[in-house]
């Protein structure tokens, strides 16, 4: 089990570094880290307290704040042009 060390820590570091990667994908991935956050909450403060192959990758995951790009607006076409309609996420 996770808690007790059974499974392998490489996959667990993986998704912490794929975490870290959306979240630099603008409002979206912001949002989706967000979620995964906060359901994960306990798994990832083991990972930062138990783990020591994914401590500091766990600790920047948990200590980022994911709502500065919340409200950003995206452009469905890419183009920056405010009159075009606008996808918010």
């Amino acid at each position: 089990s996770w808690s007790e060390g059974g499974a392998q820590w490489q996959p667990k570091l993986r998704a912490l570094c794929a975490l870290e990667r959306v979240s630099q994908e603008g409002a979206w991935g912001v949002d989706i880290v967000r979620r995964v956050t906060s359901k994960a909450s306990d798994l990832l403060e083991h990972l930062a307290r138990e783990v020591p192959q994914c401590r500091e990758r766990a600790r920047r995951v948990l200590r980022r704040p994911y709502t500065s790009l919340d409200a950003v607006p995206i452009h469905a076409d890419g183009d920056d042009d405010a009159s075009k309609g606008m996808l918010y996420l």
